[in-house]
């Protein structure tokens, strides 16, 4: 049995949890919208006799960073998924929070910055206070 203190923390695992699943959708969707976006540009490049590198370079790099903050919400809703049981509660959520805490760590130390800024956002949503 959980504590009533328990319970309130596991409503907002869940409450962050479904949220997950939202951003990994719309994440996936903007990976998919930005390599589209890419992929028009290079052709405009061609045409253009290679002359639109800046904006080529820009399309690739909205592309990385929609896939990058996609990998990480991947990661952290693979952890949700790995800690949860058969009936939706997140078992060992202090296991689960320093998983993301170890890998918020490995980002800092290897200066992904902005892998550690997305890891940052959704480890704060967990440990904060509110419902």
């Amino acid at each position: 049995m959980y504590s009533k203190e328990q319970l309130n923390f596991q409503k907002k695992l869940i409450g962050v949890f479904e949220e997950l699943e939202i951003e990994k959708k719309e994440a996936f969707s903007k990976v998919v919208a930005t390599g589209y976006g890419q992929r028009n540009e290079l052709v405009k490049h061609v045409y253009s006799n290679y002359t639109l590198h800046e904006s080529l370079n820009k399309k690739r790099e909205e592309w990385e960073k929609a896939s990058l903050y996609s990998k990480v919400v991947n990661w952290l809703y693979d952890i949700f998924v790995n800690h949860r049981d058969l009936y939706g509660y997140f078992e060992n959520p202090d296991e689960m929070i320093k998983e993301i805490s170890e890998l918020l760590e490995t980002a800092v130390r290897k200066e992904e910055y902005m892998i550690a800024e997305h890891l940052k956002k959704w480890l704060s949503k967990i440990q904060s206070k509110d419902l």
